[in-house]
């Protein structure tokens, strides 16, 4: 991926993030945890004892800032600067989607739609090979010192003790609405980063295996293929044979194997990124 395509899917990612996050999630209060989950419980609190509004943009702003500078001292430059960008590059999103109309209707509305903007957005984030900082950050810095938990572990439990915060302050059925905004997002997520993504494998298992490995390297511009011999079958006489190759050679592939041999079982799967072989295409 070019670096002005990859700035572009990521630019892109953002603005739909915030969206979503600013347009439906802060209005319905659905604390879906990250930064801006505790920015929506703080610009209500503040809001509810002291009359005055705290922009979600400023709060991912002043929340970040902190997190940068222990990065930096921890990593250095090169660790934090795709980073830095994409997390001031959201807040300022956010701040443009502030003077969009707000949706302030129904819940369930608000957090499917909620969750499928941020869940879209933050595939394609993703897929540029960037993060928006916040919990994402503030996990990865704590497993430097506690390396025993993972980062996985380590963004569950933040994001669960924001989402628990939102339980107290805007009740649990906000919470339920927000949990099902979190499914979605997810959902959505795992589309986007296999829609996008240029990669497919397939594995193969044939007893003409070998004709089958002949046929794609003569008509497909495939980036690896493969008859993975320890999985040979003396009885059977089946090998299984993996390709890695490019998502619009998928019909090309479906109609080797079939042309090839109709017995044969073929699994198509979605990759997200292939690193370490020697591509062809």
């Amino acid at each position: 991926m070019t670096g002005k395509r990859r700035y572009g899917i990521v630019s892109i990612g953002c603005a739909l993030m915030a969206i979503g996050i600013q347009n439906f999630m802060e209005p319905a209060h659905l604390v879906a945890g990250g930064f801006s989950g505790l920015g929506i419980i703080l610009d209500d609190m503040m809001k509810r004892f002291f009359g005055i509004p705290v922009p979600l943009w400023y709060i991912n702003i002043i929340f970040n800032l902190p997190l940068f500078a222990i990065a930096w001292w921890m990593e250095g430059r090169r660790y934090l600067s795709r980073t830095v960008w994409t997390a001031f590059l959201f807040s300022l999103m956010l701040l443009g989607a502030s003077f969009l109309p707000m949706y302030e209707g129904d819940l369930l509305i608000a957090s499917v739609y909620g969750g499928v903007f941020v869940g879209a957005g933050l595939g394609m984030v993703l897929l540029g090979g960037a993060t928006t900082g916040g919990v994402d950050l503030a996990a990865s810095l704590i497993h430097h010192k506690l390396q025993h938990i993972s980062v996985e572990t380590l963004i569950f439990f933040i994001d669960a003790a924001i989402i628990l915060l939102g339980m107290v302050s805007f009740g649990a059925e906000h919470s339920l609405y927000a949990i099902l905004s979190i499914f979605v997002v997810e959902k959505c997520v795992r589309w986007v980063m296999g829609a996008f993504s240029d990669v497919r494998v397939a594995t193969v298992v044939s007893t003409k295996a070998v004709q089958i490995r002949d046929e794609m390297e003569r008509q497909l511009d495939s980036y690896f293929i493969e008859i993975a011999e320890g999985y040979s079958s003396d009885e059977t006489g089946k090998n299984v044979l993996f390709c890695v190759f490019s998502k619009k050679e998928i019909g090309r592939i479906k109609n080797i194997v079939v042309n090839v041999d109709r017995t044969a079982l073929c699994i198509l799967i979605d990759v997200r990124k292939v690193a370490g072989l020697d591509m062809k295409g």
